[in-house]
């Protein structure tokens, strides 16, 4: 192994190491069912083993029956594309017959190194001086078990996570290789298919086409231009690059509006009566102007799972109101959304949902019946009623590689104004570069990967907020985190590039 690729291995070695502890090592940490398994479960004919719900809330479980003569429709979602492969490799794992959680977390981990491997190859072949800096960065944000928990469960985030960082990654590999002028086909191929990928994740991401298209569309401009051969007679058709990706969003659009799952009515009725409603001076007049008559005052302060509320009656607030509804209500009421927005920024870098923890109870109770004097380890749980041979509480959370989101929630989370800052730094970075750095379109393409992500994850917090209120907001800025985790390592990277020529002209000077 030569000498100039060893910090890059090295940094994938440690990275897959810290990854495989969290999520093969017993006991594994995941993240419980909310409501949201079913999607993915009736997809490939799972239903659950042991009843995860526990009081009140649901808890992590590992185990599910699966019968393929089950199965119902397929959710419109690339999850599908872990899901499955996962039913292959549980066959080898599972002794028992039922589906082990853990299969899933395989196929994730798979897919999540192989994107790390990719961006470590970027590092050594951009021969970036104390990129070790970057790497070390990567570790801590993106080994978080904010984001690994999410590989040993049925929701749609992981495909969220490597599918954009996959993305990300051959987009910079293409970047590196075109200003190198020997462009290769396949890292924009691969940065095309997993950003489609990333899209066809969850309906939310879709809705971020408007800033990723022109980035892409740009990318192949660059690329194509210094490409030859068979690849550069695609130049003449770079416009149907930019009609394809819009194309696929629509087409995913319109199949997820064929297979309803009730998530519009749901956030619909809780964002009318547990955020709007509830919190309303004067409720009645906020009731008319949501076209909704004085009757519904009742329920104001329910969510969709209080009792009584029925599924006819998420369709007809929702047939009433619908997300249109609720745009025209703060655009009526600006004060009342500017409200809404400072409230949700002092937990916008909050990263664990407070009633979704991460240990699977009855595998830890059978380590303790095995081993009754066994302590709890300082990552593992900081509640003493996880001890003892019943099941998990669902607010057990894993502090074992949490040193990302401990920093956030003790130093950040509830302000609003670190939101604030955290944009306009970033902001600035961003147009300080394309000002004074950038000097050819290849650097000029990092920029404006940078800024197209910050856009994305303004956009992503102003789509959550408003679309479903603060309720359960943690959990719905899963990506606006990810979003803003990949912003802090491009400023890093500005960082290490803009001092180490210095560091390296000192070292020279002193003789080092």
């Amino acid at each position: 192994m030569r000498r100039e690729c060893l910090q890059d291995w090295l940094f994938v070695v440690v990275f897959a190491a810290v990854v495989i502890y969290q999520v093969l090592i017993s006991p594994v940490v995941g993240m419980p069912d909310n409501g949201d398994f079913p999607r993915m479960m009736n997809s490939v004919g799972l239903s659950v083993a042991d009843s995860p719900y526990e009081t009140g809330f649901y808890a992590f479980s590992r185990h599910y029956h699966w019968d393929l003569s089950t199965r119902g429709k397929p959710f419109p979602s690339s999850e599908l594309a872990f899901v499955i492969p996962a039913l292959a490799v549980n066959k080898v794992i599972s002794g028992d017959g039922l589906f082990d959680i853990v299969a899933l977390g395989i196929v994730h981990l798979i897919g999540y190194c192989a994107v790390i491997t990719i961006f470590a190859y970027c590092g050594f072949r951009s021969r970036l001086r104390w990129r070790w800096l970057i790497y070390l960065a990567v570790i801590v944000l993106f080994s978080d078990v904010t984001y690994i928990a999410y590989f040993n469960s049925l929701y749609a985030e992981p495909a969220s996570l490597i599918f954009l960082c996959g993305g990300l990654a051959f987009a910079m590999l293409a970047i590196i290789e075109a200003a190198a002028e020997r462009p290769r086909t396949y890292p924009l191929l691969g940065c095309f298919v997993c950003w489609i990928l990333f899209l066809l994740a969850k309906l939310q991401n879709v809705m971020l086409v408007p800033l990723l298209a022109p980035i892409v569309y740009l990318m192949y401009v660059n690329y194509t231009s210094r490409a030859d051969g068979a690849f550069k007679s695609l130049r003449a058709k770079k416009w149907q690059v930019l009609i394809a990706f819009i194309g696929i969003a629509f087409a995913y659009w319109s199949i997820y509006s064929i297979f309803p799952m009730g998530v519009r009515n749901v956030n619909v009725y809780n964002n009318v009566f547990f955020e709007i409603i509830k919190k309303s001076p004067t409720p009645k007049a906020d009731l008319k102007d949501l076209g909704l008559n004085e009757s519904y005052l009742k329920y104001k302060g329910t969510h969709s799972w209080s009792p009584g509320i029925t599924e006819k009656l998420h369709n007809d607030v929702y047939n009433c109101v619908g997300e249109k509804g609720v745009m025209l209500f703060y655009i009526k009421h600006p004060s009342r959304l500017c409200r809404l927005l400072w409230s949700a920024a002092k937990y916008s870098f909050e990263t664990r949902p407070g009633y979704l923890g991460n240990f699977d109870s009855k595998s830890y109770a059978n380590i303790l019946h095995e081993h009754p004097n066994r302590k709890l380890a300082p990552g593992e749980s900081t509640n003493a009623e996880c001890t003892g041979f019943e099941r998990f509480p669902s607010f057990c959370f894993s502090h074992s590689f949490a040193f990302s989101s401990g920093f956030k929630e003790r130093f950040i989370v509830g302000s609003s104004w670190s939101l604030l800052i955290f944009i306009v730094i970033n902001f600035a970075a961003i147009g300080w570069k394309l000002r004074w750095r950038d000097r050819d379109i290849s650097t000029r393409s990092v920029s404006l990967i940078h800024l197209a992500l910050l856009l994305m994850a303004i956009f992503q917090f102003l789509t959550v907020t408003i679309g479903t209120g603060e309720m359960d907001l943690v959990r719905h800025l899963f990506l606006f985190g990810l979003l803003c985790d990949l912003c802090t390592v491009f400023l890093l990277g500005y960082l290490v590039e803009l001092f180490a020529p210095h560091i390296r002209a000192g070292q020279s000077a002193s003789g080092v």
